[in-house]
């Protein structure tokens, strides 16, 4: 047991917290402003205490909402309350250090890294042995070794059995705090596979050209699903390193891996560069059009989740505009040409359900009783008028589809289209009922292929299509 002699001194980051505050300082210094990237080398030339003070002057970070690990505070409640002095002794910054400890309310004092020194390590030992000659440690990782050592009890809090066996052979530890680990089904998790149904959109321009039997075109649109749903998981990387703060305010994607601090966000990012590569090395199989076409899609992905996700309807554009761009570039390479009336159709279909996702968000969050949305330019009184151009822009594609029939196509049986427009109008009223009705949880494309009726829509449609250009 613990002296009440010793003061107990417990480490922030991946231990009081499950994140690593440089990270997310830096993250969000270049989501304000990506160029500040160049300064990084200059300032760490001068000194990781340098870097964390540059990127600490110019961010700031929503302490309240960070993955706090409950079952430690609540110990340190305890120990407090048994008359410990606690401090808090960490590398992140002061500024940072600081601010957690007033939200806490539980430290009688706090040493971290200022513009001098890196608080890490000996350099952490060395301070502590200042402040105290017997001390309690807690901590997470190898860096904390030294600090065991000479500390009178250590308390290892980490999600590995197995660092937590070699730790234990080397130092007598206490007491273990387990938080979850990442593993590789959390990794997938923050890829999204399940999104990849949205890829399917290349195959469109395939099999309406009536080509799907060309083995040729056939496994170029097959490799590019899968060198476009590589890119798409590293983009969904990218988009929920963007939305940590947003996302852990939120009522469900507060679970989601990053935002809750169980995959360290340098695994995240290893991994999203990583699936990029894999991406872009498939692509340069197929050929210099695929690579274009995967870097047009990343850019606008980018610009979406750094600048136009935060501005009201821009954002619900850009989305139909990425749907639309995978039946744009699953046509170019195969060097198909694209309908004006396919991609009109797709704009208008594809903006109600960009809709049908930005509705479906505000109705969850007025079940939660807010009012507004972080991080998007919405407010619950917006349901209503988005509702409305969501349910209009669904009709208007039913719309182009007769328009396009009364205009006569090269369909060995045109007649059968008209069977589409029906099942196209049924199948979005049937969407927006469902978001209406709050039972609309997932991405409106991810949906559809869980949804029975939405199934047995899609089977009619690819039925009566084949009808009207194979039979």
């Amino acid at each position: 047991m613990v002296n009440l002699h010793e003061d107990i001194y417990v480490d922030l980051d991946g231990t009081l917290v499950q994140t690593d505050l440089l990270f997310e300082s830096a993250i969000q210094l270049l989501k304000n402003n990506f160029f500040y990237i160049a300064l990084f080398p200059f300032w760490l030339l001068k000194g990781r205490s340098h870097l964390k003070s540059k990127i600490a002057e110019r961010t700031s970070i929503n302490i309240d909402s960070l993955p706090y690990n409950h079952n430690l505070i609540e110990y340190l409640r305890e120990k407090k309350n048994d008359g410990h002095h606690l401090f808090l002794a960490t590398a992140s910054h002061q500024k940072f250090a600081d601010q957690v400890s007033e939200h806490l309310g539980i430290f009688q004092g706090v040493i971290a890294t200022n513009d001098r020194c890196n608080l890490k390590s000996h350099q952490k030992l060395v301070a502590i042995r200042k402040n105290s000659d017997r001390f309690s440690y807690i901590g997470n990782s190898r860096d904390d070794y030294c600090l065991f050592e000479h500390a009178q009890n250590a308390i290892l809090v980490n999600g590995s059995k197995r660092f937590t066996e070699k730790t234990n052979e080397i130092f007598k530890i206490d007491r273990v705090f387990p938080v979850t680990p990442w593993s590789f089904k959390t990794l997938l998790s923050s890829l999204r596979v399940y999104q990849w149904t949205k890829n399917v959109l290349l195959f469109i321009p395939l099999f309406l050209s009536g080509s799907l039997s060309e083995e040729q075109s056939l496994s170029t649109i097959v490799m590019m699903f899968f060198s476009f749903s590589l890119l798409a998981s590293a983009t969904y990387i990218f988009n929920d390193l963007s939305d940590i703060e947003n996302d852990r305010q939120h009522p469900r994607k507060c679970s989601r891996p990053i935002a809750s601090g169980v995959l360290p966000i340098p695994v995240a990012i290893l991994s999203a560069f990583i699936l990029i590569i894999a991406s872009y090395s498939i692509a340069f199989l197929i050929g210099p059009k695929a690579t274009m076409g995967l870097s047009c899609y990343l850019v606008i992905t980018l610009f979406y989740t750094y600048i136009a996700k935060t501005y009201f309807l821009v954002d619900v554009i850009f989305l139909a505009t990425l749907y639309s761009i995978r039946i744009i570039i699953g046509a170019v390479v195969i060097n198909l040409d694209v309908s004006i009336w396919l991609l009109a159709f797709s704009m208008f279909i594809f903006l109600s359900l960009a809709l049908v996702k930005r509705v479906s968000e505000l109705l969850t969050l007025q079940q939660k009783s807010r009012t507004t949305t972080s991080g998007r330019d919405y407010t619950i009184s917006d349901v209503n008028i988005l509702t409305m151009m969501g349910i209009v822009s669904a009709f208007i594609s039913v719309l182009v589809i007769m328009l396009f029939i009364a205009e006569g196509t090269e369909y060995k049986n045109p007649e059968f289209i008209w069977f589409i427009c029906p099942i196209v109008l049924y199948w979005t009223s049937r969407l927006w009922f469902k978001t209406i009705r709050h039972e609309m949880t997932d991405d409106p494309i991810v949906f559809a292929f869980k949804d029975k009726g939405s199934l047995v829509c899609g089977i009619f449609i690819f039925i009566t299509i084949s009808l009207s250009i194979y039979l």
